[in-house]
């Protein structure tokens, strides 16, 4: 007799589209249910009170030149954002009354600290300018939240990019 065992990892069959440049996408019920480990009838009945939000920590390395002779340096900054995620139950009345998913409508203004920009003063003080930043990481994705529960969603983290703000012509 031959034995087949087939493993699922349960993530893998993730239901999640998500746009984190406009904040629309969907999440399926059994996402939510495998987020905080609800069965079907406790989906249903808590499926009002679930809520979503994009959350990323940034980090930058913002190129600095000092006035007062001390030449040019490099600042790590580090902030964290979150945005609230417009969403709304799915259900399909003419089939059954259960929830299906959860569709995302778009996000809020985010909260959370401002990136650094070109011109704005050196984060740790001495005077500078800031003349160059450089987005290193960016770590966090979409979150699922029900009362105190707070849950990353599979397939929704960022990726590390690295981007520049250097005026024309500077390397």
């Amino acid at each position: 007799m031959i034995v087949s065992l087939l493993l699922v990892v349960p993530w893998a069959l993730a239901d999640v589209s998500f746009d984190e440049s406009s904040g629309m996408g969907f999440v399926g019920k059994g996402d939510v249910q495998l987020a905080f480990g609800w069965n079907n009838k406790d989906v249903q009945a808590n499926g009002a009170d679930v809520f979503f939000t994009y959350e990323a920590t940034d980090r930058f390395d913002a190129d600095c030149t000092f006035e007062t002779g001390m030449g040019m340096g490099t600042q790590t900054v580090t902030n964290h954002k979150t945005r609230n995620i417009d969403s709304a139950v799915v259900a399909n009345a003419r089939k059954h009354s259960q929830i299906d998913g959860f569709v995302l409508m778009g996000m809020g203004e985010p909260t959370g600290d401002v990136a650094p920009q070109v011109g704005d003063y050196c984060p740790n003080g001495g005077g500078g300018t800031i003349t160059d930043v450089r987005l290193i990481s960016s770590e966090g994705g979409l979150y699922v939240h029900y009362g105190e529960a707070s849950v990353l969603l599979p397939e929704t983290t960022t990726t590390t990019t690295t981007t520049s703000t250097a005026p024309p012509g500077r390397v």
